[in-house]
């Protein structure tokens, strides 16, 4: 009887083969578990890298203290942001220029009329009129995107641009 023969015996036992099929459910399965079981490690010592002495709790604690420490950084930016949004609305960031010839006989456009405004409407017009014999300049207060006074076109037109903005 050769080893084949035995080998065949063998296996045609119906009790070797279900121990057989035990023992190598049972291998899968701990590779299995090894394999979670280094996963789970990694992430462990990933929490315990800052943990002073492998103190899980004090690491968590750790982490919670930066959140806060980050959380009122975020509220300190926040409030210095609306601080500063509130500032800037009454800056004059609306502009608007209209060139032009004020007097007849002189080209290049050398007249101009800038309108600035704050984001509620309120701010000037400065006017400057150019001519041969010297130029003159003229401010208009506006209030709320109205003119205090009568304006020309050329201030009329630099004021919508600067109110369409």
């Amino acid at each position: 009887m050769g080893i084949w023969e035995i080998w065949l015996s063998l296996i045609s036992d119906p009790i070797l083969i279900a121990l057989s099929s035990a023992v190598l459910l049972l291998i899968l399965l701990t590779l299995i578990l090894l394999i979670s079981l280094c996963r789970v490690n990694k992430k462990v010592k990933r929490i315990n890298r800052n943990a002073k002495n492998g103190n899980l709790a004090g690491a968590i604690e750790m982490y919670y203290d930066k959140i806060d420490t980050l959380m009122s950084k975020v509220d300190d930016v926040s409030e210095r942001f609306g601080v500063y949004e509130r500032q800037t609305a009454t800056s004059l960031r609306r502009t608007g220029i209209v060139y032009f010839n004020a007097f007849g006989g002189i080209s290049g456009n050398m007249s101009f009329a800038l309108a600035a405004l704050s984001d509620d409407g309120n701010g000037f017009i400065l006017t400057s009129l150019f001519g041969h014999e010297g130029s003159n300049i003229y401010l208009r207060e506006i209030k709320n995107g109205k003119p205090m006074i009568a304006i020309s076109e050329e201030e009329e037109k630099a004021l919508l641009i600067a109110l369409n903005q």
